[in-house]
């Protein structure tokens, strides 16, 4: 069929939108924004969508058929509702498998140079694919009972006195990978709103259920949480960014961490790391990609 046919009308468009995860808490408004944006595609039954290896150009959403990705296991189904694609496309990375159509089916296709216009114009959205990312990256830690964290940096060199300078806390965000942006303005206006926090052994920095206000980043010392209520725990260390996730999925803490010894931390309201996204592009698409890749880290074990 010629590639110009509308099969979805502009309000049905806007309506299959609000059923797909990622953008379910955006109003009418920013769906009509994406919507308008966003093209058809409708794929013969068998035909391949995505190649193996291929490095996605748009992030496909199915509206109506079936595909199917290739898998060591067998194929995995993806049904009307679902996105494809999207943490490859966010993340820059291939797409592992080859998709096909099991029967003839109807997608929504993003290009990547439209999302990221849309970003720069529309804050909003681009905050709602920051809390999808977040709300999908609790799934697995939950999951896994870990916060899935990297290797700790090395041991952090504190001045005579025991504090940081301005130069020491920019050095500081620089070695949380998600908080490394290139933005040199936005890093240096980060560091003004940090609050050095000294926790004692011990001290609990939130329990769980508590509202995420903050969140921590280790600059010296080990911190404890439990694995959602269970008797398991894991340990974050220097450079490990502590209880972000909940932050930017706007979601009660699922754990209860405390400090093993003694804790040097710098604190970050949300408002105001919120706030520094809004006002710094680069350092929000950072953010973005270096979630995106995480989650497909966590995915994949």
């Amino acid at each position: 069929m010629p590639d110009n046919v509308l099969f979805v009308g502009p309000l049905d468009r806007v309506l299959a939108l609000k059923t797909l995860p990622a953008f379910a808490d955006l109003s009418s408004r920013a769906l009509v924004v994406i919507a308008q944006k966003m093209r058809e595609r409708f794929i013969r039954r068998g035909a391949v969508l995505v190649h193996k290896g291929q490095r996605l150009t748009a992030s496909y959403f199915l509206v109506d058929g079936s595909l199917e990705i290739s898998a060591g296991e067998g194929p995995h189904v993806v049904e009307s509702g679902d996105a494809v694609g999207l943490l490859e496309l966010l993340a820059g990375e291939a797409f592992p498998s080859d998709i096909r159509a099991s029967v003839d089916s109807l997608v929504f296709s993003l290009d990547a140079e439209d999302q990221e216009d849309i970003w720069e114009d529309h804050f909003l959205i681009l905050l709602q694919y920051i809390k999808y990312l977040a709300k999908e990256t609790l799934v697995e830690l939950r999951q896994r009972g870990s916060d899935g964290a990297a290797p700790a940096a090395p041991p952090w060199t504190e001045t005579a006195d025991g504090t940081l300078n301005l130069v020491e806390r920019i050095l500081a965000l620089h070695r949380v990978p998600i908080l490394s942006s290139e933005s040199i303005d936005a890093v240096a206006e980060l560091s003004g709103h940090l609050t050095e926090i000294r926790v004692e052994p011990g001290e609990r920095l939130w329990h769980e259920g508590e509202s995420p206000d903050h969140f921590w980043i280790v600059v010296s010392g080990t911190a404890c949480s439990n694995g959602d209520g269970t008797s398991s725990t894991f340990e974050s260390g220097p450079g490990d960014c502590l209880g972000l996730e909940e932050v930017l999925a706007d979601e009660p803490r699922w754990n209860d961490t405390w400090a093993v010894g003694p804790l040097l931390t710098l604190r970050f309201a949300r408002e105001r790391f919120i706030d520094v996204l809004e006002d710094h592009f680069p350092m929000a698409r950072h953010v973005i990609v270096t979630m995106a890749r995480r989650l497909l880290e966590l995915r994949r074990g």
